[in-house]
């Protein structure tokens, strides 16, 4: 996740108002999300749904790493909106829309993350 992360800060700079910036932001996120670095992660989600405010991957991030850090009210408010734009999601079905790839990086503490924060696991 490091060697990730150091690849996504890389675009960034390449391309700071780049059309794709809330997604590789985001990206970031996750990398911290998943070597337990919870504050950097909601800073990183935070920043991505402040350029792009829609209930994706994003979304789900910040919600497993506010859960994660202990800040039960705060996921569980995002996961209400999340759910209400996406009826019926599950950690399961979330996860199998994932690449492989990105599913062995970080599944285990998205799933615990999310499940804590309220959203059914399947």
């Amino acid at each position: 996740p490091d060697e990730a992360r150091e690849m996504f800060l890389h675009c960034l700079r390449l391309g700071p108002g780049s059309p794709q910036a809330a997604g590789i932001i985001s990206s970031i996120g996750f990398c911290h999300l998943a070597v337990g670095r919870y504050g950097d992660a909601i800073a990183w989600e935070s920043r991505a749904q402040s350029l792009e405010p829609n209930p994706d991957f994003g979304l789900a991030g910040l919600i497993a790493a506010l859960a994660m850090d202990g800040r039960a009210a705060d996921a569980r408010r995002h996961l209400d909106r999340f759910l209400a734009a996406r009826p019926g999601a599950t950690v399961a079905g979330l996860l199998q829309s994932l690449p492989p790839v990105a599913r062995a990086g970080f599944a285990a503490v998205w799933t615990e993350g999310l499940c804590r924060a309220g959203m059914p696991p399947a």
